[in-house]
């Protein structure tokens, strides 16, 4: 999958069932058995720049940074 087809991840705890909850899941895709995302193995980062560009447009949503 194409990164530009995945915007996220959306991580379920199994706490009350909420990773088998349609109502959570609504289109979200599972991803392959043993598939792991660690920050040693991303292959896409963000220039300080854009990082930068994204913190000052999406600081109201994400509070105080």
């Amino acid at each position: 999958m194409s990164q530009s087809q995945m915007e996220h991840y959306k991580i379920l705890p199994q706490i009350y069932d909420w990773c088998s909850n349609i109502d959570r899941i609504k289109d979200g895709k599972p991803v392959s058995e043993g598939f792991t995302y660690t920050s040693d193995n991303n292959r896409e980062w963000m220039s300080i720049e854009k990082l930068r560009k994204w913190i000052e447009e999406n600081k109201s949503k994400v509070g105080n940074i």
